[in-house]
Order: C-alpha cells, then sequence, then structure tokens
C-alpha cells in the first residue's frame, strides 16, 4: 500500500478515535447533567421554601409545588401572569422597585412582604431574590426563594403585646434561672425595691428577702422546686433597709424536655392592705371595749 495512503488511514483513523472519545465524554457529561437536573429538581419540588422565577417583564415562568399548595393556586392558572398578581397591594410597590433594582444588578437584600392566598389570606414571608444568566452573563430571569414567617410574626407580636403588659403592670415580676439569679425584672418591682433598672438585674434571690426569715424563704423556694409553685404573703427588704408585705406568687417555669429552667415570681404590695387591716382590727377593739362599757353601764 501507498505510504501516503497509509499515513492518511492511520490519520483518519486516529481522528475517528478522538472523536468517539468526546462523544463519550460528551454522552458522560450530559448523563450526569440529567442526573444532577433530576435531584436539583427533586429537591426544589420537596422543599418547604417557596421557590419561583420570573421573566425580565415580571412573568412567572415557575412555581413549586410548596408555593403552589400554600397559595391555593395551580401552576398552570399563575404561569404567565405577573407576580404581583399574588402579592398583597400595599407591598406591590416596593417589590417592584426592588425587582427593577435587581434586573439593573443591584444585589437585594433579604426582606419581607404579605403574599395573598386565593382565599384571601395574607401570607407573610422572607424572600431573597437573584438574577439568572445566560451564557454571555446576561441576565434573563429573576429567581426569588422565600420563606414563610407569617407565625413567627404573629409570636413576635404577641410576645411584644405580653411584654408591655409585663412592662406596665403594677405588681413586681422577676424572672430567674434555677441558680436563682435574676434575668429579667420589669419596672415596677425596680421601683418597689428603690433600685435602679439596670442595678436589679445584677442581684440574686437572695438579696431581696429579710435576713430574719431565711428558713421560711428556703422552705418556698423547695416548696416551687417540688411541686411547681408557692403563693403566700413575705416581708420585702428594700433598698433603705425597710421592710414591706407583699404577696407573693412563685411558679417553676420548665423547658421543651419539660425539665426546669426558670422560675417566674409576681409580688404585689400590700403595705395599704395591711394599713387599712390593722385600722380594721382597731376599729373593732374600740367597738368591742364601747359594747362591753355599755353592758355595764
Amino acid at each position: 500500500m501507498n505510504p501516503c495512503a497509509n499515513h492518511l488511514t492511520e490519520k483518519l483513523e486516529n481522528e475517528i478515535l478522538e472523536l468517539e472519545k468526546k462523544l463519550a465524554e460528551r454522552k458522560r457529561i450530559e448523563k450526569a447533567s440529567r442526573a444532577d437536573e433530576k435531584i436539583y429538581r427533586t429537591i426544589i419540588e420537596n422543599i418547604t421554601d417557596f421557590i419561583f422565577i420570573t421573566d425580565k417583564n415580571k412573568k412567572l415562568v415557575y412555581i413549586n409545588p410548596a408555593l403552589e399548595k400554600r397559595i391555593g393556586c395551580k401552576c398552570q392558572d399563575l404561569i404567565g401572569h405577573t407576580f404581583t398578581d399574588i402579592i398583597a397591594p400595599e407591598h406591590i410597590k416596593q417589590v417592584l422597585n426592588r425587582f427593577k433594582q435587581g434586573l439593573a444588578g443591584k444585589e437585594i437584600p433579604v426582606y419581607e412582604l404579605d403574599l395573598v392566598a386565593k382565599n384571601g389570606e395574607k401570607i407573610t414571608i422572607e424572600i431573597n431574590a437573584a438574577s439568572l444568566f445566560d451564557d454571555d452573563d446576561k441576565i434573563i430571569a429573576r429567581l426569588g426563594v422565600g420563606r414563610e414567617i407569617t407565625f413567627r410574626k404573629e409570636a413576635e407580636k404577641k410576645i411584644k403585646i405580653l411584654n408591655a403588659a409585663v412592662d406596665q403592670s403594677i405588681d413586681g415580676v422577676m424572672i430567674y434561672d434555677m441558680e436563682e439569679k435574676l434575668i429579667f425584672n420589669n419596672n415596677a418591682i425596680a421601683g418597689m425595691l428603690g433600685y435602679l433598672h439596670e442595678k436589679i438585674s445584677e442581684m440574686y434571690l437572695k438579696d431581696f428577702g429579710d435576713k430574719r426569715h431565711t428558713d421560711f424563704y428556703m422552705a418556698a423556694m423547695k416548696q416551687v422546686r417540688e411541686q411547681g409553685s408557692w403563693t403566700g404573703e413575705m416581708e420585702i427588704v428594700r433598698k433603705d433597709g425597710t421592710i414591706f408585705n407583699a404577696y407573693v406568687s412563685a411558679t417553676l417555669l420548665k423547658n421543651a424536655k419539660n425539665d426546669p429552667a426558670l422560675c417566674m415570681i409576681i409580688i404585689h404590695d400590700i403595705t395599704n392592705q395591711k394599713k387599712l387591716e390593722a385600722q380594721l382590727r382597731q376599729l373593732q377593739k374600740v367597738e368591742a371595749i364601747g359594747t362591753l362599757a355599755g353592758g355595764i353601764a
């Protein structure tokens, strides 16, 4: 065979072999890509966070099952519609502004907004948005990942109400850990005891008791630890050393594991009540003496 022909044949065989290797590698990459895509799709379709994609014209092109289920709308009923259709009217302006900034390449920090479900329910979410790019590094869509915080916001609201109620209560409220270190007190107790709010937070439960009745206090706290609560009258020592009578309610607070964690103490100043009771007893004595004197006469 002609040496030149042999050379061409060998070269062709090498090129074919190289092409086969490239085709095999391409198939391997495509197979891996399909596997990765399947994994990602499985994750996206089973994740509890809300995921949606919009094109540059604000049209929804994808929503995941979690979002579909929560707002009560079928995917096909939303795809092609603007994403503002599921956003609370009062939040649309700020969302559109952030959408515009995102398309301009600006990084948008996590923010909150309300979605509106099909039944009219408002769903508060925390959303993180990012841009999707094509091979030329041009923005082609916006991706949104949202997490519902409706229940968290409701809990925060209730906590604010509770805090306001405790702070404005005329009764003193203190919470101690199991080492009897004060971890919370309201303004009322600071006023009762004559301490600055900042100073009282550094004190322990034993610092407020009348040292003459140490055994009594220890017995009360023992009952709280063993039985979960104690109520009764107690003498409390102010900063200046004076003593006032109080009706005290102590309750053991447990953690999620049902283990003792904190002790809440509510103190109601009954000084005036005690004075009135003393006056009433004195009046009753006077009346009794008067009745006795009248009988003798």
